[in-house]
């Protein structure tokens, strides 16, 4: 069952100004993961809970591939 509550159809009117106003990431948060891992580039990263994808993108930065994973309301409900 996918009915959306009222916060979730609140929040999806704004979610676009959201997803501007948001600040971004600075780029040395990127930098951090390879220099911990002897300036290794990855392959694929996966951001599970990715939201407005601010963080996906800069992942583009260390790796190959990125993919975004948005939970979506209702995950996990029985």
């Amino acid at each position: 069952m996918n009915d959306q509550g009222p916060q979730v159809k609140q929040f999806n009117k704004v979610a676009g100004l959201y997803a501007q106003v948001l600040p971004a990431y600075p780029r040395q948060v990127y930098m951090e993961i390879p220099a911990r891992n002897q300036g290794m580039r990855f392959q694929q990263a996966v951001d599970i809970g990715s939201g407005a994808s601010h963080f996906t993108i800069g992942l583009e930065l260390i790796c190959n591939d990125t993919v975004g994973v948005a939970l979506q309301s209702g995950i996990g409900d029985t």
